[in-house]
């Protein structure tokens, strides 16, 4: 991806993007849903997920399609101006020039009320709420105000779904041979990180995995699903709880699961005495071991 200003994420050893399936179902669905209100109303949408998953290499995926003319002919015809904002960081994508140029605050302030904009936003912003045109925010379920973002109407998020195996290995073939791992190194860290790239691939998780089993607690975990609570990093949850989309286009509806098969055997405690947990928004349901596999 390069040429694309870096905002949260800054990866430049992995400089490619595995187009996973669930990117064009999730790109599609966002699409429709912008061509149906850019132009005339406000709408918020998001792409959450667990940590580590790679929502902000999704980000970058979708503003490649969209400068390049990756879409339908529908949306080829939209005038809009393209925005990636992070925090307090605004690029606007120049047609012309075939560029993203950075704005000052100001600048980036003043598109907020142009109803023709449509802006991705990546892990967070200073300025998140009130734009009047369309906003995508890829960022974490425990992002603060992001039930403020989601409030406006026909506002709705899409689950990013953590990696199967054989993408994980589909993405270690496209590494550069100093960063690959041996498939049985692979394997191994599936079966005891789960579907997280960042855990698979950015080095030992197990202290940090350690941690978490220790200083969350059997008791705590189970009042974490009970409650329905988002996986966060500050407690280290994403360390145990996957989030799974319901639905076949990932749009809202999800369960929460033990993230690998080591930390179902680890959790078998707890999850012989959940049985199903209701909230307003999620209908959460774990049975016996419920795995990824």
């Amino acid at each position: 991806m390069a040429g694309f200003p870096t905002l949260a994420q800054l990866d430049r050893d992995r400089p490619a993007i595995l187009e996973r399936s669930c990117y064009r179902v999730i790109f599609d669905g966002l699409m429709g849903k912008v061509k149906k209100y850019l132009g005339k109303k406000g709408l918020n949408l998001a792409v959450v997920g667990n940590p580590g998953i790679g929502k902000s290499r999704f980000y970058l995926y979708c503003a490649f399609r969209l400068i390049h003319g990756l879409v339908d002919e529908e949306m080829k015809s939209c005038t809009y101006t393209l925005v990636l904002n992070f925090k307090g960081l605004y690029h606007v994508y120049s047609w012309s020039e075939k560029a993203f140029i950075l704005l000052n605050t100001e600048e980036g302030f003043r598109l907020r009320e142009n109803h023709y904009v449509l802006r991705l936003l990546e892990a967070d912003s200073t300025d998140l709420l009130g734009w009047a045109g369309v906003s995508i925010a890829f960022t974490s379920p425990a992002l603060e105000k992001l039930n403020s973002f989601l409030k406006v109407a026909m506002s709705c998020s899409f689950i990013s779904p953590v990696w199967s195996l054989s993408e994980l290995q589909a993405c270690n073939a496209i590494l550069d041979d100093g960063l690959k791992l041996t498939n049985d190194e692979l394997v191994s860290r599936y079966t005891e990180y789960g579907g997280i790239p960042r855990s698979i691939f950015d080095g030992d998780q197990d202290s940090a995995l350690r941690y978490g089993e220790c200083d969350w607690g059997i008791q705590s975990r189970y009042s974490h699903v009970n409650n329905c609570a988002p996986v966060r990093e500050s407690n280290l949850s994403h360390y145990i709880i996957a989030m799974v989309p319901t639905t076949s286009n990932f749009e809202p509806g999800h369960e929460y699961v033990f993230i690998s098969k080591s930390i179902a055997e680890k959790s078998s405690i707890v999850l012989a005495n959940i049985q199903s947990v209701r909230s307003a928004n999620l209908h959460v349901a774990i049975k016996n071991v419920v795995l990824l596999y």
